[in-house]
């Protein structure tokens, strides 16, 4: 969604408009409800996944969704722009570092997202997307250029109820922004795996150190992504978490199943929009839990 508020309504999405006014040190105004970045050092732990099946569950729901693609893989943005509809030209369109280094306005960058639904012509249901770009990482190159500026405010004068980031494993450059400048809420996808667990504790002392120049910065939980409960291996995590995080951990998850990897890597449509699936009800729980907690 561009800067300006749309006179068309999608079929069948409610409009809603939400203006969320922070108890902060800093004199600052978020129209969007809430800017979530999806945080895990640790890859293969279903961040991409998860943002694109939690933003489809939050539009089918009849919010606006703003899914920020701030990974080099572009995982995420191959994934929601993969329709003609979208007009999305990954060798010259705008991307979430163009509008870092000032090269783009944030509203010539976003694209809109279509799914297809049946046989019906792709529609766009809500959720808007900002692409990433490959150069992210080449941080001793960009970070240099960016890491003085104040970048606080670029999604201020959007008109979403949340902006969800895609971030990447480890990337000190797109950390500074994210957890410092821009969100005001951290969501942990977890693999069912030991490094998860024990990774936890570092991870909160990250977010800990950015709340020195964030301080309104919340973690909302950590939940298990592809996550497979019948494994012994996978309980044993399951009840690591719920022991030792117990307060931190959301027992809802996403589990490994066909339908979760087959909605997104070979139809482009989140579960939300993924009729007869048997994977939507984790979705909706998951999702129902996580507004809860904000």
């Amino acid at each position: 969604m561009l800067l300006y508020k749309s006179k068309k309504k999608s079929p069948g999405i409610r409009q809603k408009g939400f203006y969320f006014m922070m108890n902060q040190t800093k004199e600052k105004k978020r129209k969007a409800k809430a800017i979530i970045a999806m945080v895990n050092d640790k890859g293969g732990c279903g961040k991409s996944t998860s943002t694109f099946h939690i933003a489809g569950e939050l539009a089918k729901r009849g919010r606006k969704v703003l899914a920020v693609d701030a990974d080099k893989q572009r995982n995420l943005t191959t994934f929601l722009l993969g329709e003609e509809e979208s007009q999305y030209d990954e060798d010259n369109d705008g991307t979430l570092l163009d509008i870092m280094l000032g090269k783009e306005q944030i509203e010539n960058v976003i694209k809109k997202n279509y799914i297809k639904v049946g046989n019906a012509k792709p529609q766009y249901m809500g959720i808007d997307v900002i692409p990433a770009d490959a150069e992210l990482e080449k941080q001793e190159i960009y970070f240099p250029l960016l890491k003085d500026k104040d970048l606080s405010g670029i999604f201020d004068d959007l008109d979403y109820d949340y902006i969800i980031i895609d971030c990447p494993p480890s990337n000190t450059m797109v950390e500074h922004f994210i957890l410092e400048q821009w969100a005001t809420h951290v969501l942990i996808p977890m693999s069912s795996d030991i490094s998860s667990v024990m990774g936890m504790g570092d991870l909160i002392k990250k977010i800990d150190a950015a709340r020195k120049h964030n301080p309104e910065l919340k973690i909302i939980g950590a939940f298990y992504s592809m996550f497979l409960p019948m494994r012994n291996k996978s309980k044993k995590y399951f009840k690591a978490m719920e022991r030792r995080f117990s307060n931190l951990f959301i027992e809802s998850y996403i589990p490994f199943l066909e339908d979760v990897t087959t909605s997104l890597e070979d139809e482009g449509r989140p579960l939300a929009f993924y009729r007869k699936s048997g994977a939507c009800k984790y979705v909706e729980e998951l999702t129902s839990q996580i507004l809860k907690r904000l």
